[in-house]
């Protein structure tokens, strides 16, 4: 798949803003929660299983943990294994995509700030963390 990000380090942003008009950028909390905020400050790095296929997951570099949508309660949160996700190239940034008990589902990021797994496809900005 061409125009996928480099496997790295990145500050992940959604490409809706908050109610206040600024960007979310995925972080995580200190109870393990992953949820959108005014501030860039969660590391995630971005692996590749399959780069031509777009089979991705994100781990936590601080933690050794990863990022993923519990199946249940279908909310985003640090987990102990990868979830396998796929990326895709949008028009602005990229979808991740993942299925869920043979459901598509998209990870989705509201303008509160929570984080879900989604039939509503929502884009995403990868900006490389070693960049000021």
């Amino acid at each position: 798949m061409d125009g996928l990000p480099d496997e790295q380090g990145y500050y992940v942003c959604s490409t809706k803003s908050s109610h206040s008009g600024g960007p979310l950028w995925l972080n995580l909390d200190d109870e393990g929660g992953v949820s959108g905020g005014s501030e860039k400050k969660t590391v995630w790095y971005l692996h590749y299983l399959d780069r031509k296929k777009g089979i991705c997951y994100f781990g936590h570099p601080e933690s050794g943990g990863f990022g993923g949508i519990h199946h249940e309660e279908r909310d985003a949160r640090r987990m102990e294994e990868p979830q396998h996700w796929v990326i895709k190239k949008a028009d602005d940034g990229h979808i991740l995509t993942r299925e869920f008990n043979g459901e598509e589902l998209f990870g989705h990021l509201d303008k509160e700030g929570k984080m879900t797994a989604s039939t509503i496809s929502h884009s995403w900005v990868f900006e490389p963390a070693n960049e000021k």
